[in-house]
């Protein structure tokens, strides 16, 4: 069992901070933001996106009863990780956003709420856990003096913000990451691996994030990119292409396990007849089997849509025949899923507007009416 110490021996440099509106401490080679809760904070997070708001750090006294082990970052309290309500995150114009999945909900500026942790001008590829509980995203916030943008987790009250150190070192991604229902397991696309993209895997241990493991060494793919965690966080579904940007063509969609072996290909451009483009793209797990955008026939049309392989396996399904135009599919535990939509009749123009979708492929309704959202992958989990 790890030494453990109390965050009260940091106190003193929590109270000279107070004035200011994040507090910073390095308690041995751990370094942690936490928000001042005392000060006000305009266009707050809504409290229906998070159940456990008032379990928070309110005070810097909660704080000096909290533990840290020795040297490393601090066991998170069980509220934390508690599931939470539906979401769905996207980016759009260098910032990132939350929105609870129902139509009508208050969109959230997450970027905003995370100003006070650093100064930035880019957020993106902010991605939740299954459960919600965390949130790992790109953020030029977070205190990474080498990379500048780079990989950080924080909870999902907002009220931390964590620069993800893999053996130490930030980590500069390319695409989406994706985080356990935990908050400690982090599988992120980066380079420096066999190919020009690969999938690493660091872990949170008592002493600091793991150095990161090559998970797609096997990879026949040059580009290995936007991983998806599957529900039983076992394996991950991701991009795998001849191509860094899947609309160049000759892109896939595969999976691996977490201990790197039983790399295969899911889904391919020729999964099916009668597909107009090249690739498939942004895989996701459903209730149902994997969610792919993709671009087959349906009756005398070839429309860019949701597909759903089936557990049983092929022929996909076209369960998203009702958007005649969209992308970027992303599966709730529920059955629900999320799509970028760009062909909604009544639309005042050609946008990426994120729409709910109900687990049989009907329209449940619009969640960002006259938004684009940048098309880099969208985020969801809850329930």
């Amino acid at each position: 069992m790890p030494a453990r110490r109390s965050l009260s021996l940091c106190l003193g440099l929590f109270v000279a901070l107070a004035g200011s509106s994040a507090l910073t401490a390095s308690c041995g080679e751990y370094t942690v933001i936490i928000r001042d809760e005392t000060t006000p904070r305009d266009g707050g997070p809504d409290d229906s996106l998070d159940e456990s708001a008032d379990a928070g750090v309110d005070d810097l006294a909660s704080l000096a009863d909290a533990e840290v082990f020795e040297g490393g970052p601090a066991p998170l309290p069980p509220w934390r990780t508690t599931p939470g309500t539906a979401v769905f995150t996207y980016s759009y114009a260098r910032r990132v956003y939350r929105v609870e999945a129902r139509v009508g909900a208050p969109i959230e500026d997450v970027s905003a709420e995370i100003e006070p942790f650093g100064r930035g001008t880019m957020d993106r590829w902010i991605v939740p856990s299954h459960n919600a509980a965390f949130l790992v995203l790109a953020t030029e916030r977070a205190p990474c003096p080498e990379v500048g943008e780079c990989l950080a987790i924080m909870p999902r009250d907002l009220s931390r913000l964590e620069p993800v150190l893999a053996g130490g070192a930030e980590v500069a991604i390319v695409g989406t990451p994706a985080v356990n229902d935990l908050g400690d397991a982090i599988v992120y696309p980066a380079t420096g691996g066999p190919h020009g993209v690969d999938l690493w895997l660091t872990r949170r241990r008592t002493s600091g994030w793991t150095a990161p493991a090559l998970l797609t060494a096997t990879s026949t793919a040059p580009f290995n990119n936007m991983p998806a965690l599957t529900f039983d966080e076992s394996r991950v579904l991701f991009d795998c292409g001849r191509n860094p940007y899947p609309e160049t063509g000759d892109n896939d969609s595969c999976e691996v396990r977490l201990d790197g072996t039983g790399f295969r290909v899911v889904v391919t451009p020729t999964s099916m007849t009668g597909n107009r483009s090249t690739f498939t793209q942004f895989a996701h797990e459903s209730a149902d089997g994997v969610l792919v955008q993709g671009a087959w026939s349906i009756g005398t049309y070839q429309p860019e849509t949701i597909w759903l392989l089936p557990w049983g396996g092929p022929p996909l399904v076209a369960i998203g025949r009702n958007l005649t135009n969209a992308v970027s599919p992303c599966g709730l535990p529920d059955g629900r899923f999320g799509a970028l939509w760009l062909t909604r009749p009544d639309a005042p123009a050609s946008n990426h507007e994120l729409t709910l979708m109900e687990r049989s492929g009907a329209i449940d309704g619009v969640l960002t009416p006259g938004i684009d959202v940048t098309d880099i992958g969208i985020g969801c989990g809850g329930r």
